[in-house]
């Protein structure tokens, strides 16, 4: 290990989650403002089962609300990614240009998002490890291409250079990450619903037997728009941190 390496040591998972968590409770309104158009596939859906009949309202619910919600995420990746290191550094916000250019890198992130995402699949058919090797290699060529502003192959190349050496150190923080913060997603929901089935006299067995409601579709929404953020807060954290040790050593 160098003296560069020993000074800059990457991050673990709860130094990473604390500053994720901290950045996200110092601006929440900026994070909640965006995070909160997830709830619309919801209301066209909502729409759609008043105003037409039974089939076509599940086709706008399983076709165009579904694919909405897609772009709607990747829109809000793509903001939080331009956001973080802004945000990180107290930097005045460009809210109207930032605007602009997560709508101009919507393509773009798309097409290296779904790539990635062949790959890491094509992985996991083949082997459980291949998988996890190609998705952790590859984790960040999303990222790259909306910060650097690079084509799909150069992004591709960079995550993986990126990762080069440090495979195991990056699965054990993007796993970590995920499963922490999974957990609390989790926990929450069952409890939210536990208190709902107690409210409403229902039994507890009523809250995985019974078909979902349209409460349950309210508070999987609500808790989507209120933790999806925090994941990927996470997830640009540990980028910047990885960048940033990758030069340093």
């Amino acid at each position: 290990m160098t003296a560069s390496e020993k000074t800059h040591k990457l991050p673990g998972v709860f130094p990473l989650l604390r500053d994720a968590i901290g950045l996200y409770r110092a601006h929440w309104d900026i994070f909640l403002g965006y995070a909160g158009w997830l709830f619309l596939p919801l209301i066209l859906s909502l729409a759609a089962f008043l105003a037409f009949e039974s089939e076509t309202a599940q086709l706008v619910h399983a076709g165009f609300s579904q694919l909405l919600l897609i772009l709607l995420i990747s829109w809000l990746h793509i903001l939080v990614i331009l956001l973080v290191p802004l945000l990180n550094k107290d930097q005045p916000i460009p809210f109207h240009r930032i605007g602009k250019q997560a709508v101009a890198l919507l393509i773009p992130y798309l097409i290296t998002t779904l790539v990635v995402e062949f790959f890491e699949l094509t992985g996991l058919i083949l082997l459980i490890i291949p998988g996890l090797y190609i998705g952790t290699i590859l984790a960040f060529a999303p990222i790259i291409t909306v910060s650097k502003g690079l084509g799909l192959i150069e992004s591709i190349k960079a995550s993986a250079a990126l990762s080069k050496g440090r495979v195991l150190a990056i699965l054990g923080r993007l796993l970590g990450g995920a499963l922490v913060l999974g957990l609390v997603l989790l926990i929450s929901w069952i409890g939210i619903e536990i208190a709902r089935t107690l409210i409403a006299g229902g039994g507890l067995q009523g809250i995985f037997l019974s078909p979902p409601s349209l409460v349950t579709e309210i508070i999987y929404q609500a808790l989507l728009v209120l933790f999806l953020p925090a994941f990927m807060i996470y997830h640009m954290l540990l980028y910047l941190a990885l960048d940033k040790f990758a030069k340093d050593s």
